[in-house]
Order: structure tokens, then sequence, then C-alpha cells
């Protein structure tokens, strides 16, 4: 309770226990929730990389994200299951804080209904994929005649002189809209709405991520919300919401006790020989483009070659001077979770907003090194491979090469590709949003691209019925396309120089190649509810696991070759598609 007073109250508890007197500041409210906890709802100004300038920070306005994972859930009409059960969430929680039941229906009622407004205005994300149209510079005083109805320069001004920032900003600094479209008509809806819906909105936003803090009976209020969106009505454990709690919280430290205690060191070692490989792999590919021109090809290989892995681990995890400096202003209060919880939202908002006249640190790294993941960063043509992922299946030194190859292999080939997909591709050697390629190799790339755009398309997750969004999903397409056939040209170019075939695994009626595709496919492998199917089909850039295995091995013909698959049938079409 005194969480949300400090944020000026919740209407829908009333005035006695929320502590909202009806005044009402759109700016100041908005002002107060990212100062406070990092918030950003209906409005995102933050500090990133400058996609055209990678060494310096730039100044980003964006839309904000949803209450929901995805726009679409609110788009469904208005007695959709997921949103009345989204809309009961709301209601229980508020009740259980103490609102008047006929009070929290009109009050969430109104608020749902707001936010369909709201989900009806945003961008979808399969219009967000080319960077270019994202990058509108103007001037920060061209804010407030572009999208008026809103006092741009007291807002910025009013977040950025917070303690340990305290930067001003000149009318003459530059800001780049991420989506013009929206802040064109945001304004006008928050003008039509009324004042206690609008702080409503912001306060659930405020309250909804903070709910696992509080006790175990108003956890559960969210089973029929949870069992609607996810598909299990079993409430996380709280051990298990603290760990990953933690993990965000303080991913270095988190980093350090996984390295220590999980992290064999020749994995980095034997990632650097992997990387090495499939580099020269996808040159040769490169090489052997058929639809790029000489000149093209002779950049494309300058960032291939440019490209800069970070494996395992940053250097702070080795040292602990390093990381008691970067958690020396972070106040944790061991009896009192939430209060820590929120010492560490607002020290966000000041590492975030300080970067912006300093310039980038290409050598940090944004997660934990206990993640299980790996990605690619344009803005600094780097791929980065967290010890989290340097771990069975996925790799293990006592593994054949086969296993590690479909496996991690697969993996930094994915990483490689990204920098050369419908998005990387845009981006230089050295990380600038620039076109370095002719009108006429981007049209054939295009062509190229549309092939795989139709074909995942047409993919239909049967227990949903649904198709998978070609569109939003062609980066991770392409790069798993291209991963696979480098990971491959990579094992069979080691196999050649080691004179021999691995010795076949006792027990197992495989040959290292068909090996080498089935850990491909294994490392994909997972159950999966219904609605989480529609969840991630609507959310995640990435195609349902089971497909991020059909797809590429259907345009693969050294598959169908390992496998002896009939041209014409299910796994070898006689249409692939391939662009790298």
């Amino acid at each position: 309770m005194p969480f949300i007073e400090n944020l000026g109250g919740w209407p829908v508890l009333g005035s006695s226990r929320g502590g909202w007197n009806g005044n009402f500041n759109f700016v100041d409210l908005m002002v107060k929730v990212r100062r406070y906890t990092n918030s950003k709802p209906l409005i995102d100004v933050s500090v990133w990389q400058d996609d055209k300038n990678p060494d310096k920070h730039a100044l980003f306005v964006d839309q904000s994200e949803l209450g929901m994972p995805a726009r679409d859930y609110f788009l469904k009409g208005r007695t959709d299951t997921v949103l009345m059960e989204y809309e009961n969430y709301a209601k229980s929680i508020a009740i259980a804080l103490g609102a008047n039941k006929s009070t929290a229906d009109t009050h969430m009622k109104e608020m749902v209904d707001f936010e369909i407004k709201l989900a009806n205005i945003t961008v979808p994300k399969e219009d967000r994929r080319d960077a270019e149209k994202l990058y509108n510079l103007i001037k920060i005083h061209d804010l407030a005649n572009n999208f008026t109805g809103f006092d741009w320069s007291h807002y910025i001004q009013g977040i950025f002189s917070i303690e340990g920032v305290n930067i001003t900003l000149e009318n003459e600094d530059h800001v780049i809209v991420v989506v013009p479209a929206y802040f064109e008509k945001i304004f006008k809806l928050i003008a039509e709405t009324k004042p206690r819906v609008i702080v409503n909105y912001v306060m659930w936003m405020e309250i909804k991520d903070k709910i696992f803090f509080l006790p175990e009976s108003i956890r559960q209020l969210g089973k029929g919300y949870q069992k609607a969106v996810y598909g299990t009505d079993v409430t996380p454990a709280r051990w298990d919401s603290c760990v990953n709690t933690i993990k965000d919280f303080m991913p270095t430290a988190v980093g350090k006790l996984f390295v220590d205690e999980a992290f064999d060191e020749e994995a980095k070692k034997n990632a650097d020989e992997l990387i090495k490989n499939l580099r020269e792999s996808f040159s040769e590919m490169l090489q052997e483009n058929e639809w790029m021109d000489a000149k093209t090809k002779i950049i494309a290989q300058e960032k291939l070659a440019a490209i800069y892995p970070k494996i395992g681990y940053p250097a702070d995890v080795k040292n602990n001077t390093a990381i008691d400096e970067i958690y020396k202003d972070l106040l944790v209060i061991e009896s009192a979770a939430m209060e820590s919880y929120i010492n560490y939202l607002k020290r966000g908002v000041v590492d975030n907003l300080k970067e912006l006249r300093k310039e980038t640190d290409k050598t940090k790294w944004s997660d934990s090194a206990a993640t299980v993941n790996a990605y690619y960063r344009s803005g600094e043509n780097q791929i980065t491979f967290p010890a989290g992922i340097l771990q069975p299946p996925f790799y293990a030194k006592s593994q054949p090469n086969s296993l590690n190859y479909g496996g991690i292999g697969y993996v930094i080939g994915h990483e490689m590709t990204h920098g050369f997909d419908d998005s990387g591709r845009m981006y230089d050697k050295d990380g600038n949003l620039h076109q370095w390629w002719t009108e006429d190799i981007v049209n054939k790339f295009k062509e190229h691209a549309q092939c795989i755009v139709d074909q995942y398309s047409n993919f239909t997750a049967v227990d949903v019925k649904m198709h998978l969004n070609g569109i939003d999903t062609q980066g991770e397409n392409i790069a798993d396309n291209g991963g696979i056939r480098e990971a491959f040209r990579a094992y069979k170019k080691l196999v050649k120089s080691l004179g021999a075939e691995e010795q076949l695994l006792p027990g197992l009626n495989y040959t290292h190649e068909q090996l080498f595709f089935i850990n491909a496919a294994q490392v994909w492998c997972e159950n999966i509810r219904p609605q989480e199917e529609i969840h991630q089909i609507w959310t995640d850039p990435h195609s349902l696991a089971y497909f991020r295995v059909i797809g590429p091995l259907q345009n693969s013909a050294e598959f169908s070759e390992v496998f002896k698959c009939q041209v014409g049938s299910r796994m070898n079409p006689q249409t692939k598609c391939t662009i790298w």
C-alpha cells in the first residue's frame, strides 16, 4: 500500500485506501512512474545505441508494451475468454487490495475498454522489421509540433533530472521517434478518456508486475488468466520466481556463481574453434552465392570477417572487486524483498538515462553468463554465447563432433547468419545502419526471402489451427536455414581434415551425418500446451520449435541425401527455399 500511495493512489481503491484524490496531471504521472519504478506505460522514452552512429547513444521514443503479452489478445472481441480472464484478474486484485466489488466491476471494465483502443493504435510487430523506417530523427522541440497534446519538454526533462543523471536537454537535441503513427493518435485517445481510467490503467501496469511479492492467496488470483494465456493453472513456485528475478536483478553476480560451479573453461577454446570453422564455411557459401554481385560479396565478406564473438562470460565475472563496484549503489534489504526490487528498478532508470552523453561500451554483456541463449547484435556486429548454452545437448567435450556441430554449431551458424537476415543485412561491418547493397541486390534478396516467408506462413500449428507469422519470423527462419547449412558444411570439412570418419556410437544404427541432423532437431524438443502455442505465435519472433526443425530440414538438400528422402516427399519438396 505505501508503494501505491507513493505513486498517487489507485482510483479503484477509493480515496480512503488508495490515496487518489482526483487530481490528475498526465505528464506528472508519467514522470513519477518512470522515475520511481523505471516503468513506461503509454510512452517509452529510453536511451539506446544510435543505429546510425553506433559509437554513441541516442534518445528513442517508442510505443509501450501492453498489459497482455500481445496486442492480438485485445483484438479478438470484447467477450473473448482470454480478455475476460484478464479483466477478472485485474478486478480480483483490486478487490483483494480493498476495492468495493461494484466499483471494481465498473473501473476495470472501463480500463480494459481503454486498453482495447490502445491496442488498436499500436503498430504490429510485423511492421517493425525495417530499421530504416523506424529511424525517424527529429529535434526535441519538433516533438510538440509533430505530436500535439503532450508537454514533451516537461516529461523528458522531468525524467532526466533524476539524481544520478541530471542531464539538461536542449530543444535542439535530437530524438529518434520509432513509430510516428502511434504518437499521432495516442494523445487524442488520452484526451478523450476519463482521468480515472488513465490512472487506473497506469497503476494496474505497475501493480501487476509486483504481484509475486504478495501473499500466496493473492498470487493465486491469477490462475484463471494464467491458464487462459499459458495453458497451466499452476502458479510458479515462489523460489522459481525469486531465482528468475535475481538473475535479472544481478546478472553478473549470478553469472559468477554459475561459471564457478558449472562451466568447463575448455568450452571457450572449443567454441573459438567452432566459430572459426563456421566462419570459413559461411565465407565459402557467400562466394558461391549466385544472386549477389562480386562487389557486394566483397563487402559481405568484410562484414563476416569483422563479426566479433563473445564466449562464456564477461571479464567482470572473474573479478570480485569489479562485481562489488557494479552493485555498490544498489541497496538490498534482506528482510524486504519488494523494497529491494523497487531500489533495483530505480537504479535501472539512472543506469539507462545517464548513458546518453557517453560512448557505447561494446564489451558489455546484456545477459547473465547463466543464460541458455545466444544472440547477435546488429549495432555491434557481435555474436554472444553465454556459458549457459555451452552445455548438453548443445555442447559437451565428451560428445562426438557430429553432435556438437549439430548442436552449438547450428546455433553459431544461426547467429552469424543474423548479420545477413532481413534486418541484420541493413547494418554494415561497423554496426552502422547503412545501405551497402544496391537496389538490384536488395530486390534479389527479397525474392529469396519471400520464399521463406511463404513457406513458414503456410505452416499450421495443428492443435490450435493457426498459421505461423511468416513475416515476423523471417529473420529467425533465415538464420535457422543458413545456420544449419553452414554447420553441416563445417562438420564435413572437419571430418575431411581429420582423415577419417568418427567411430560409430555403440547401439545406434545411425551414421554421424545422420546424428548431426538428429541433434540439430533434438535441441528444439519440447512439450507445449495449445495456449502457449498461441502465445508464442503472437509474441515470439522465432517459429514454434517444431517448425524450427521441419522448415530448415525441408530446405536442406544435405538432409534429404543423408536420410535418402524421395524427391517430392514431405521432407524433400521439389521447391526448396535458400538464401545463404
